[in-house]
């Protein structure tokens, strides 16, 4: 990636890393990956929906916002 940019590259990526602890990637078993936020230990919020079939983003129960109930541990 390329960033042509007046600001110090320490700036513009200070939040970064941050993306990488508050975001998890979540496998359903359709198979379907969901990116998700993690509200505390049993419920997480659906960011984004990863999949190349339109289908999935047709689903009222993963769209993103919704709040998912979950019993497994995500690291």
């Amino acid at each position: 990636m390329i960033n042509y940019s007046i600001y110090p590259a320490e700036m513009v990526f200070a939040d970064f890393d941050d993306f990488e602890l508050k975001y998890e990637e979540l496998s359903l078993e359709d198979g379907t990956i969901i990116m998700v936020e993690r509200i505390d230990d049993k419920q997480v919020k659906v960011s984004k929906i990863i999949s190349s079939d339109p289908q999935c983003y047709l689903r009222k129960d993963i769209q993103p916002g919704t709040i998912l109930k979950t019993n497994l541990q995500i690291t």
